[in-house]
């Protein structure tokens, strides 16, 4: 099994594909990897509303309008922290 791509535990880890190529991370690196991109995404879409963006127009131009879909119906968590 290979060691994580940040720590080096060999603990929990898995493969993950990025644009930059395939990475390895454990759980922990994953997870704080995961609410970066999570408060960039909210930050952008956050910038976007205030421009005047609804929020479905904000998500698809953050993420696209298949997974803006998806996103609305399924994340109620990232909806709750967009409505801030």
């Amino acid at each position: 099994m290979a060691a994580c791509s940040c720590c080096g535990s060999d603990k929990e880890v898995s493969d993950i594909e990025l644009t930059k190529g395939k990475f390895s991370l454990c759980a922990t690196c994953y997870q704080e990897l995961d609410k970066k991109i999570t408060n960039i995404c909210v930050g952008k879409i956050m910038q976007m509303r205030r421009m005047g963006l609804s929020q479905k127009e904000a998500i698809e131009a953050v993420f696209g309008s298949h997974e803006a879909d998806i996103i609305l119906a399924t994340d109620a968590e990232f909806n709750k922290m967009i409505y801030r």
